[in-house]
């Protein structure tokens, strides 16, 4: 199959459901440079671990009866892998508005999604936005209302997502400001 992996309900009923992986992303993994046999073991492992995660998210979401966006059901699989420290090293974590901004948005999916949703769940230190994605979508549709999402952002995070969108983006220039700050004076204090 193409891809990675995905997750299917299987026609017993809506709650078995299948999980399959690529052959040819396994061996992909496998044959990634590394050290000796052991850090290539450790590799696969992690990066297959962290699919299984992903998909094992997709057993238990709900997606409000099929209308929440994609690119967020996706971001939250990847969300919880990222908080359960099985990221794949390919994840690049945005360090300046540039690196995002006209490139994806919101909704693009995947780490890009993940990496927003870690900052909503940082934001004003609370926790517990995603889980009340989740729930919000176990009865209500992601439709109507005044941004197209049935209300879904302004009663979850209590402000329109493009509102929280440009806050993310702002928080990406100022940690990326402060990095290259330390970072300067780390080579300075090195003379």
């Amino acid at each position: 199959m193409d891809g990675v992996a995905h997750t299917t309900s299987i026609p017993l009923d809506l709650m078995h459901k299948e999980i399959y992986l690529s052959l040819s992303y396994i061996t992909h993994v496998f044959s990634q440079p590394a050290a000796n046999p052991t850090e290539a073991t450790a590799k696969l492992k992690h990066e297959l671990t962290g699919v299984l995660v992903h998909e094992m998210v997709h057993t238990v979401q709900n997606n409000g009866h099929g209308t929440a966006p994609g690119g967020l059901i996706e971001g939250i699989a990847d969300w919880i892998r990222l908080r359960a420290g099985l990221g794949a090293p390919h994840w690049k974590r945005p360090e300046k508005k540039e690196d995002i901004e006209g490139r994806w948005e919101w909704d693009a999916g995947y780490e890009k999604t993940a990496f927003f949703l870690e900052w909503l769940e940082r934001k004003d230190g609370g926790e517990g936005t995603v889980v009340r994605m989740n729930e919000w979508w176990r009865e209500k549709r992601y439709e109507g209302g005044e941004d197209g999402d049935g209300g879904f952002w302004r009663e979850v995070c209590a402000e329109s997502v493009e509102g929280l969108w440009q806050g993310y983006l702002e928080w990406v220039e100022e940690e990326g400001e402060m990095a290259e700050a330390i970072r300067l004076s780390l080579v300075g204090s090195e003379d």
